[in-house]
């Protein structure tokens, strides 16, 4: 969208960047742009290089996506963008070994499977089934072309073949699946006596000396956190598109002159012959016509097409079906096979057709679609356009006059708020970690928090939030990080000081029962004598609701009981109470009594898991046998 705006931008601004562009070019030339410098390697893995502008590209992908996720911890420098380029380096070095790898085992995306892709995507249908201009629309909306689109998704798609191809070969023998079962299915006896922090409560008592050590020790701790407030400008076309209005004239010459966009799809189902050729050798070539033509006479002299097309098509994915190729629209099939087919009549055979596979032979046994719609049923529809047509026009007029007037004024928002007719709005209060509305979004934290607009008083470039949704921001007012005073923070630092103290406590004395009951100590004496309550030993599965998740995960990293002496341990729950847990028995799992359907889906299950660690395994020793080489100086 912001590439609309520079095509269309005027005035001295475009001047000063026209001018600034050229510089570069006289003084290193065209060549260091478009010859070699534009493809400078990044990686070279086993001799394939992978460019600068492919590795930039995932890069910027990787790290907006993770600006989303980790917000303030990726401004704050936790996930530098060494540790992203890091690890898209390995990524790109990965994925590049796998389509060697599947490149090398022959693995291929046709055409037909390509196509039925898409065409089962649900971004791409509408009410009739595939859409293309839909197809075609949505993919220049997101910045793709359909070319660019469809090498890619090709590549994936032999990705997920190899993938598959690997990690379906993995089983689960019996033998394995009845000791997984065994594991899962085992039942563990625990007791545990509970040593909640409350009961020393009453013992400790917390100094104000304490408290004023404690904050001269840890004042970093005690920060006022920083916050801002933003002025912005905020242009939407949602709110442009009230104003825009259509008459009937302008929606019924718009209608004439895009008659097209308002037919169904029209679809034709075909069924073919083919006798392969290579369409270089033009005597095969010859030779498969003349075979053709021989089928198109046995046919027209009765012989059935889908009988002949069984006995001699050597299409092999459709010759088993009499030929039959389905229902299929425009943009499928071979350029010659499609102009061919799109003549016919039903029931008409073609003549010979040469296409890039041999030569066809084109039964046509139906068509559907095809029907203009009338004005009247599309009329909204029409009007609906040609306003939103409207609105974009008038957005880019004033998306130009935004991004103008901020850069002209870059100390106020006021001049491009009064040529638009836009307020000049106010968020709330927020941290690096991100507020509410225009707040929230990861571009506008990321420009605010730069250099020339947090310290140096200056709005920020215009941001493009979503389509046709720009914003400009300013700082409107700061409050950078102070240290609380002591008394601001005294309880806060007492109840901290207080809980630390009764934590270690419930620690030491759940220490001190866990010696005794190793000693021999009966559970239900300590529990008498410490005025504890004692959870007797009940079954436990390893996600038990009936304890606390901290006691079961312990009661299952416990050695079996020897004989009468269980295994002791203890454990910190949630919030500081501490917990002694005594494992006094272990029954094993019964594979015997898992159903058979059960033992299917744990199998099925079993073997994807393996399948997954063989992928990452197979990836691991591509890795540990490639030739890369990693130019950083190029990042």
């Amino acid at each position: 969208m912001l590439q609309d705006i520079r095509e269309k931008a005027q005035g001295w601004i475009a001047w000063t960047i026209v001018i600034l562009i050229s510089i570069p070019f006289a003084l290193w030339g065209i060549n260091s742009y478009f010859g070699n410098g534009a493809s400078v390697p990044v990686l070279v893995v086993n001799g394939q290089e992978v460019s600068r502008a492919e590795f930039q590209q995932t890069f910027q992908q990787q790290r907006r996506q993770l600006q989303q996720v980790l917000g303030d911890q990726l401004r704050t420098g936790a996930v530098s963008d060494e540790m992203i380029q890091n690890s898209v380096i390995e990524g790109m070095i990965r994925n590049q070994l796998l389509l060697q790898a599947a490149t090398d085992a022959g693995m291929r995306i046709g055409d037909a499977a390509l196509a039925q892709r898409i065409h089962s995507m649900p971004e791409f249908r509408d009410g009739n089934g595939f859409s293309k201009s839909m197809y075609e629309s949505r993919l220049y909306g997101s910045g793709y072309t359909p070319a660019g689109f469809e090498a890619n998704l090709r590549t994936s798609m032999m990705l997920e073949q190899l993938q598959q191809g690997v990690s379906a070969t993995d089983f689960t023998t019996p033998a394995e699946l009845d000791t997984y079962l065994r594991l899962r299915e085992q039942r563990r006896t625990t007791g545990y006596l509970e040593i909640p922090t409350a009961r020393f409560d009453s013992k400790v008592q917390i100094s104000d000396a304490d408290v004023e050590q404690y904050y001269n020790a840890h004042k970093e701790a005690f920060i006022t956190p920083e916050q801002l407030r933003l002025n912005y400008i905020e242009l939407t076309a949602d709110a442009l598109a009230s104003k825009a209005e259509v008459t009937d004239e302008e929606a019924r010459a718009y209608y004439e002159e895009h008659i097209d966009r308002y037919q169904t799809e029209e679809r034709r189902h075909a069924a073919h012959i083919l006798i392969t050729a290579d369409p270089k050798d033009e005597t095969a070539m010859a030779a498969a016509r003349s075979k053709i033509e021989k089928l198109r006479a046995e046919i027209e002299a009765g012989a059935d097409f889908a009988d002949v097309a069984k006995k001699n098509s050597q299409d092999p994915g459709s010759a088993a079906e009499g030929g039959d190729l389905g229902f299929f629209g425009r943009g499928i099939m071979d350029p010659a096979f499609e102009a061919a087919t799109f003549t016919l009549k039903p029931g008409e055979l073609s003549q010979p057709v040469d296409s890039a596979f041999g030569v066809h032979l084109i039964k046509l046994i139906a068509v559907e679609g095809g029907v203009t719609k009338p004005y009247e049923e599309v009329a909204a529809e029409v009007k609906a356009e040609l306003a939103k047509q409207k609105v974009d026009s008038q957005f880019y007029e004033k998306a130009e006059t935004l991004a103008n007037l901020t850069y002209e004024h870059p100390d106020s928002l006021q001049p491009a708020a009064d040529a638009l007719g836009i307020p000049v709005e106010t968020t709330e209060w927020f941290g690096r970690d991100g507020g509410k509305g225009v707040a929230a979004e990861p571009r506008v934290l990321e420009a605010v928090f730069a250099d020339d607009v947090l310290n140096g008083g200056n709005n920020s470039e215009v941001l493009e939030l979503g389509t046709n949704h720009y914003v400009v921001v300013r700082v409107e007012d700061h409050r950078v990080p102070a240290p609380k005073s002591l008394d601001d923070v005294r309880e806060e630092i007492r109840g901290l000081l207080k809980h630390q103290e009764t934590t270690r406590l419930a620690r030491e004395l759940g220490e001190r029962l866990t010696t005794a009951l190793r000693g021999g100590e009966k559970p239900e004496t300590l529990a008498e004598s410490e005025g504890l309550t004692w959870h007797a030993p009940i079954p436990l599965d390893r996600e038990d609701p009936a304890v606390p998740s901290a006691i079961a995960r312990t009661a299952f990293t416990l050695p079996k009981p020897e004989a009468d002496k269980p295994a002791i341990a203890g454990v910190e729950l949630a919030g500081g109470d501490y917990a002694v847990v005594m494992l006094t028995a272990v029954e094993e799992g019964r594979p015997d009594k898992v159903s058979d359907a059960q033992r299917r889906a744990f199998a099925t299950t079993l073997a994807r898991g393996n399948g997954r660690n063989d992928f990452q395994f197979f990836g691991e020793s591509l890795r540990g046998r490639a030739e890369v080489e990693i130019h950083r100086d190029n990042l």
